[in-house]
């Protein structure tokens, strides 16, 4: 069992549903926490079955976006790259160099409004603690630590060309939904609902 699957807490509830156009319809729901947050997901497919099956599809490509790109585990891919030396060479996985490519084009096309490249940002604001606001001096030290510009990324490799951090708050839960939305298609559910600390994805007709 991986260390996601013995500290999560899910419920699920399941049961048929009125017949719709193709027939009977079973619902479920199902809840867990991951990338410090809460998960719920609603998903319909033909037979309980294969409603557990989606439902398995999508936490488990939920599971695998958590241990790629959480900034909340140590352990996780994207904390193991941050960790490493600053001009050295890091052995990625593909998605991992996708998804920071993508989060490297969104800052471009948003003129630097969205830009992930914040870690240092974060720790002088000590936004994960009790809160501070820093002298113009630090703040100067971290904006010049921060950019995911600054980010050399290859096909399975990564370079961090200065000391930056990364806060993949702004885009690791999206990134994990339209996993778990591409898994629970291709598991066959009807349609879905999911709310991921707020932010929301639905496939198919969720009427």
């Amino acid at each position: 069992m991986s260390a996601f699957s013995s500290t999560i807490f899910a419920c699920v509830l399941c049961g048929a549903v009125a017949a719709q156009a193709g027939g009977d319809v079973a619902a479920l729901e199902r809840m867990t926490f991951a990338m410090g947050t809460s998960l719920r997901l609603e998903v319909q497919a033909g037979s309980r079955a294969a409603a557990v099956r989606a439902s398995e599809a999508a936490m488990k490509a939920v599971e695998a976006a958590e241990q790629r790109l959480s900034s909340w585990r140590q352990d996780s891919e994207l904390c193991r790259f941050l960790a490493a030396p600053v001009g050295e060479e890091f052995s990625a996985s593909s998605q991992l160099c996708a998804e920071l490519r993508r989060a490297q084009e969104w800052c471009q096309q948003t003129g630097g409004a969205f830009d992930p490249g914040i870690g240092a940002l974060v720790t002088a604001y000590d936004l994960r603690g009790a809160g501070r606001w820093p002298g113009a001096s630090q703040l100067a030290a971290a904006r010049a630590r921060s950019g995911v510009a600054r980010l050399h990324v290859r096909e399975r490799a990564l370079v961090r060309n200065l000391d930056v951090g990364l806060d993949a708050g702004a885009f690791g839960k999206g990134a994990a939904l339209d996993a778990a939305a591409r898994a629970l298609r291709s598991a066959g559910a009807q349609s879905a609902s999911l709310d991921f600390g707020g932010q929301l994805l639905y496939v198919g007709d969720v009427g």
